[in-house]
């Protein structure tokens, strides 16, 4: 992908992966006694009611394909312009910057689809004063959770200023991953018995494969965003919010145990398929072994009969044949019943 501050424009370096048709804007207004949401395709229907100072302000940005859109969003709140090209970097990794006036997060979401394939989105937020602004790929509603505790204002939720709705933000970002890690623990899980059960050994290795490319999108983003907030003291957070960023950074850590418990998981169960590989493989081992001992002294009697000496008094003998049938079958029952006699 282009680097793109070499370049003076701006521009969308790439298409969303679940592409939506339209811009599509989400504004939720709410102060202690009121809540409102207004949907919108176009930015400037929103300006005069962002404006007023009686609301905290939360915006959504589904689909952002136009880096005008940006750039008229951008100069209403102040972005700079290090931001901007932040939040058109699709591929950016995973960051959290506290500045002076804004708080600056790109995070990953997971989304698995009961497959085991593993949709990757990405997700910025920017928290300003009475501002959030949240910037989607797709047009999912990941945050209906929130809006409904706004809408119905649990724990008194629209009495907090917008640090609160950032850290609220955060929080369910990491209940996904959360919820990402068991899902994968859960398929490990029932993969780990069907290797017991010693079946479908090909299908388990493409499982494995998937499964070892899932928790590598987790670790590439899982561990920096706890990492990243683990930079600032709590001294650079208001006073009243630092019992919810202590709570997230819990949540934080939580998400990190079950990923390393999960990494752990994954490589017993790699450890059990290349031991039923091994197993199966030391197995036809054994068959061939069984057969090769078994017709060995075989061999060697049908080669000492098959020899043409003139003095051979078995081969004038009219029972010659059939006895020689009758001892090679007993010699091979034989040795037949004593590997079967040693569980072999």
């Amino acid at each position: 992908m282009p680097e793109l501050l070499t370049y003076e424009d701006f521009f969308y370096p790439m298409e969303s992966p679940k592409p939506i048709q339209n811009l599509q804007i989400r504004l939720t207004l709410y102060n202690n006694h009121i809540q409102q949401t207004i949907l919108a395709t176009e930015f400037q229907e929103l300006k005069d009611l962002i404006s007023q100072n009686d609301f905290n302000c939360w915006l959504e940005i589904h689909g952002l394909k136009s880096s005008e859109d940006l750039k008229e969003i951008s100069e209403f709140f102040n972005i700079d312009f290090l931001i901007q090209q932040d939040i058109l970097n699709k591929t950016h990794p995973t960051k959290i910057e506290f500045r002076e006036k804004f708080i600056f997060l790109i995070s990953k979401i997971f989304e698995n689809n009961h497959s085991e394939q593993l949709h990757e989105e990405q997700i910025t937020i920017l928290c300003g004063e009475r501002f959030v602004l949240c910037f989607e790929e797709s047009g999912n509603h990941f945050f209906e959770s929130v809006h409904e505790a706004i809408s119905s204002n649990t724990l008194n939720i629209r009495s907090q200023n917008s640090e609160y709705l950032f850290f609220k933000l955060i929080k369910e970002i990491s209940q996904n991953h959360i919820s990402t890690i068991q899902n994968l623990s859960d398929q490990l899980e029932f993969q780990e018995d069907v290797l017991l059960a010693f079946k479908n050994s090909q299908t388990s290795s493409t499982s494995l494969q998937n499964f070892r490319h899932q928790y590598t999108q987790l670790k590439k983003n899982i561990p920096v965003l706890l990492q990243e907030f683990q930079k600032f003291e709590q001294t650079t957070i208001h006073k009243n919010m630092r019992p919810f960023f202590n709570d997230l950074l819990d949540h934080l850590k939580m998400s990190i145990q079950n990923l390393e418990a999960t990494k752990e998981n994954l490589d017993s169960i790699v450890e059990l398929y290349v031991s039923n590989m091994n197993l199966k493989l030391n197995e036809i081992i054994k068959r061939l072994t069984i057969i090769s001992t078994i017709f060995i002294p075989l061999t060697f009697m049908a080669g000492i009969w098959g020899m043409n000496f003139k003095y051979m008094p078995e081969l004038y003998s009219p029972y010659g044949y059939p006895l020689a049938i009758i001892s090679m079958a007993i010699t091979g029952l034989l040795i037949y019943l004593y590997f079967r006699n040693h569980d072999w």
